[in-house]
């Protein structure tokens, strides 16, 4: 599964429509890109940390474990914001 989809469909069930500096954090995602709005709403509120180097990798297949971690980021934002 491709990162943006998983990032789409957590940005989804944020429901948020936060906007952005103009800047993005990650080297590889342009702001005019379709989905650049998403990987900084998500990396803004830490749900996906992209890789040391300073990439995302919106290219990259998502592997079990970096998916584990974005749902469990995912789980623990919204649960803060609700308690």
């Amino acid at each position: 599964m491709k990162k943006f989809i998983v990032l789409i469909s957590m940005l989804a069930l944020l429901g948020s429509n936060v906007s952005f500096a103009a800047t993005t954090p990650f080297s590889d995602v342009s702001l005019n890109t379709w989905y650049s709005d998403a990987v900084l709403n998500l990396s803004n509120k830490d749900i996906v940390n992209g890789y040391p180097d300073g990439t995302f990798g919106p290219n990259r297949s998502v592997n079990r474990a970096e998916l584990a971690v974005m749902l469990d980021e995912f789980i623990g934002h919204n649960r803060t914001e609700f308690y």
